[in-house]
């Protein structure tokens, strides 16, 4: 049969071709040349198929290989034919090492000093711009030499750090290969200029200044391998393949090795790193070292210390800085937050800075001392008045007679710390020790005990604190705090006889002020002043109010005063005197409320809200004078919003500020100021009650000024309108006091108002304060007010004063108490009751007397 090319017939060469095949009648045809020649064409088209297989079969293969390898560069790694869409290239690919870590190759340990020692810190791509970027802006900056970090070989960043990719390596963990890869590459580019070589985590900080002092007191030329030797953990006892002998550096604290060990090491890395026994890279390190350097880690309790490891984790360095670990080590492990990292670098330089400022205040003295000596030896000029620098001060000798003083009123006295902090300058003068007092005894102490068990070992024996069982504090203005403390000590003697008993010893210091800055800030063009423009005060004050609220503060917003009252006619004479001046002739905006209650329970429909509730004119003469006064106000300010109410039933302070706060007149919008009768106020107050009341956000409960007793201290000094001055003899702030609040109306009512079931005075204020610390919606502010002063009036505490209905229940106890409390604190200054007691020793043998007399009846 003919080999036909289908590609070649045509329609009637298909036909004749079909009718051969098949038993069909076809008719006659001539015959067709192209069957004939495509027979005798048969054996080349053959041979032709052949080759174009095998062509394309070869093909074929060299096609997926070159595919292959095309997609491997672009998955794996840069390929100039792969499109990539805004990766960052990778940096310092072709530089030479001396250039990525920007040292100079000419620069050797014996001509340079900053060529001490070369930190390398293994880092991965995740945290390349993260803690490595804190490494390097931190502590980095300072170490005596260079440092370099080591990634994976197609790690990419953007962060301008010295960045080197170890070749074949990758980020996976545990790091092995990344270790003894980067001991390599020290070795092979920067053995010879470098005299330490130290192995470091991105999570650790480092105190360059430490580790220059320890290092330079360390033998380079010796085979060294210093670290926080372990040997592994109970879990991991047994199974590290360690021998009795051995033991490892743990690599989170950092590692550092000399020249020496590294150049013994670093050209049996290959052979460390197929010979491993387990997974841990710091164990296989030590491991190395041991075998190829013959050294093991230090053997030494105090690196514990020194490279110090916080078994924290993640919390670790997260709490309290103020740490003896912090202060004594040279190495801190971990730091897992970056920014934390930053955090501890501040607080370290800061402690620094107060180290160098120690060291200047020990010279100046020193120069002093040569003065006093050799007064004919002018001291140097040390104060800068140009750029505000004053140390002259610092000159003087250490002594505790700095405060002493001629005369009472320069006398500084101390304050009795033990259990309890007894102090003169306190309005309350027994109170626990506060904050700043309890951190500077125990700076003191700890830096007292450091200084005398700093020859401990020479000495051959130890001295530990171990209680306070009482100290003198003061402050001498701008030259030290002076303390005096009883201190009860261990003494352990570990050499010769050894002995240890407890001893007590009584310890004279003193902390010196450093150097005083004087730094000039420019003018503030919207300046908090005092009120002698007071629109303009209340439009600075506003802005900056409604920035931190996130709201607007308009600048004249109404302030409704609403005042209960019952009796006092003078007393209201003033108030009403004090609210004149201040309110109706500078035309504030505000209104007045006067809740009254009489005697007297008949009422009288008198028309007008001025009258509203009130009894005939017969009721009491008080409300004639009220009224009268009332009446005048409002003819001579017809523009004044006053307003008398009548109140209901038995006088309480709760139901009176309740039913001012419920009148129809006052809305959801505005703010209420309950305020007593025996305040005094000036225009500052306004200001700052609109300052300080935020609809929905804040309350403000004023901390007042009060008065102590005239009759005691004298008259207090007042300025021209009569208003007291503020001074410690004058009276105190009431911190304890709640009595004036200032709030919206729809802020008193969403928290319930006020208590109504507490009659009498006193309570009520406490009950409503507790009610907005619970409230999540509206938070207390509290700021002592100098522009509110509580004048003195003698209060007569008695069960039948507060509560004549309630006599001897619980709650007319409190009231009693909190009564009492108030009339002990007005009584007088801390100063004017010690100098009363000095003058009459009478008092304190009455007090010695009582005092023995209450100790015998409780032994009896």
């Amino acid at each position: 049969m003919a080999i036909v090319n289908p590609y070649k017939l045509s329609s009637s060469d298909l036909e004749l071709e079909y009718c051969r095949t098949s038993s069909r009648l076809c008719p006659p045809m001539a015959a067709a040349p192209a069957v004939v020649l495509l027979s005798n064409a048969s054996n080349t088209n053959a041979r032709l198929s052949a080759w174009r297989k095998l062509a394309t079969f070869c093909g074929g293969i060299f096609f997926g290989l070159f595919m292959a390898i095309l997609i491997r560069k672009c998955i794996l790694g840069s390929f100039h034919l792969c499109l990539s869409i805004d990766r960052p290239k990778l940096i310092n690919q072709n530089e030479k090492p001396f250039d990525i870590i920007g040292g100079d190759p000419n620069k050797y340990p014996h001509n340079s000093d900053k060529n001490l020692l070369f930190v390398g810190v293994m880092t991965a791509q995740q945290f390349l711009d993260t803690r490595a970027v804190a490494v390097y802006e931190t502590w980095a900056q300072q170490i005596p030499g260079k440092i370099a970090f080591f990634t994976s070989e197609n790690s990419v960043s953007n962060s301008k750090i010295p960045i080197i990719r170890l070749k074949g390596v990758d980020d996976s963990y545990p790091p092995q290969k990344k270790s003894f890869m980067m001991l390599k590459y020290m070795h092979d580019h920067f053995l010879n200029n470098f005299e330490f070589f130290m192995r470091a985590d991105d999570d650790l900080y480092s105190r360059p200044d430490k580790l220059e002092r320890f290092l330079r007191s360390v033998n380079s030329s010796q085979l060294q391998f210093i670290g926080q030797t372990g040997r592994g953990n109970n879990a991991e006892f047994g199974l590290l393949s360690l021998l009795d002998y051995e033991n490892f550096c743990m690599g989170g604290p950092g590692v550092i090795l000399s020249r020496p060990t590294l150049a013994r090491v670093a050209p049996h890395v290959k052979d460390c790193l197929h010979n491993m026994h387990t997974t841990h890279e710091d164990v296989e390190l030590g491991r190395c070292v041991q075998k190829y350097a013959g050294v093991s880690c230090t053997w030494s309790y105090e690196m514990r210390h020194i490279l110090y490891h916080n078994s924290s984790g993640s919390e670790a360095f997260t709490g309290v800085l103020k740490q003896p670990e912090l202060h004594h080590a040279i190495t801190l492990h971990p730091v897992k937050n970056y920014m934390h990292l930053y955090r501890l670098h501040h607080y370290l330089q800061e402690v620094k800075v107060s180290s160098v400022e120690t060291e200047v205040v020990q010279l100046l003295r020193e120069l002093g001392t040569l003065h006093r000596h050799r007064s004919q030896l002018p001291l140097p000029a040390l104060d800068n008045a140009r750029n505000g620098v004053f140390l002259s001060h610092l000159g003087a000798p250490a002594t505790l007679q700095v405060g002493r003083g001629t005369r009472e009123d320069t006398v500084q006295p101390y304050s009795l710390v033990s259990k309890l902090q007894f102090s003169l300058d306190s309005s309350n003068p027994r109170h626990r020790p506060t904050s700043a007092i309890n951190e500077t005894i125990t700076d003191v102490i700890a830096h007292t005990m450091e200084t005398i068990n700093e020859l401990a070992k020479e000495r051959g024996r130890d001295i530990e604190y171990r209680n306070l069982l009482y100290g003198y504090v003061r402050g001498s203005a701008g030259v030290a705090v002076q303390l005096l403390l009883d201190m009860l000590l261990l003494y352990r003697r570990y050499r010769g006889n050894k002995i240890t008993l407890p001893v007590r010893r009584h310890g004279y210091l003193q902390v010196p002020f450093g150097p005083l800055y004087v730094r000039e800030l420019p003018s503030l063009q919207h300046s908090i002043t005092s009120a002698e423009n007071p629109q303009g005060y209340a439009t600075r004050l506003g802005s900056s109010a409604a920035a931190a609220a996130g709201g607007s503060v308009p600048d004249m917003q109404t302030v409704h005063f609403i005042l209960p009252l019952a009796g006092r006619h003078s007393t209201f004479l003033r108030f009403t005197k004090n609210y004149e001046r201040v309110v109706l002739q500078k035309q504030e905006a505000a209104t007045l409320t006067v809740v009254y209650y009489s005697s007297s329970s008949s009422e009288a429909n008198v028309n007008g809200r001025l009258w509203e509730g009130f009894a005939s004119a017969a009721d009491t003469d008080d409300l004639h004078l009220f009224l009268n006064v009332i009446k005048m106000l409002t003819l001579k300010y017809p523009a004044a919003v006053l307003t008398l109410v009548k109140g209901k039933g038995q006088f309480s302070r709760a139901s009176a500020l309740q039913f001012g706060a419920e009148q129809g007149f006052l809305s959801s919008s505005d703010i209420l100021f309950c305020v007593d009768v025996d305040m005094a106020f000036t225009d500052a107050l306004l200001h700052r009650i609109r300052l300080h009341t935020r609809r929905g956000k804040q309350v403000y409960f004023p901390i007042v000024f009060s008065e102590f007793d005239p009759s005691v201290v004298g008259p207090p000094p007042r300025d021209q309108f009569g208003h007291t001055a503020i001074t410690e003899e004058s009276g105190y702030f009431r911190n304890f006091g709640f009595g004036i609040v200032s709030v919206y109306k729809s802020d008193l009512f969403a928290v319930g108002g006020f208590n109504t079931s507490i009659v009498g005075w006193g309570g009520e204020d406490v009950d409503l304060y507790n009610k907005f610390v619970a409230s999540k919606s509206v938070r207390v502010f509290r700021s002592t007010e100098p522009a509110l002063v509580h004048v003195y009036h003698r209060a007569a505490c008695q069960y039948s004063h507060l509560q004549q209905s309630h006599a001897g229940s619980q709650q007319d106890e409190t009231q009693y108490s909190m009564c009492a409390g108030t009339v002990y604190s007005t009584h007088a200054s801390c100063r004017t009751l010690a100098r009363r007691v000095l003058a009459n020793p009478d008092i304190l043998h009455f007090a010695a007397l009582r005092n023995s007399k209450t100790n015998t009846h409780g032994q009896t």
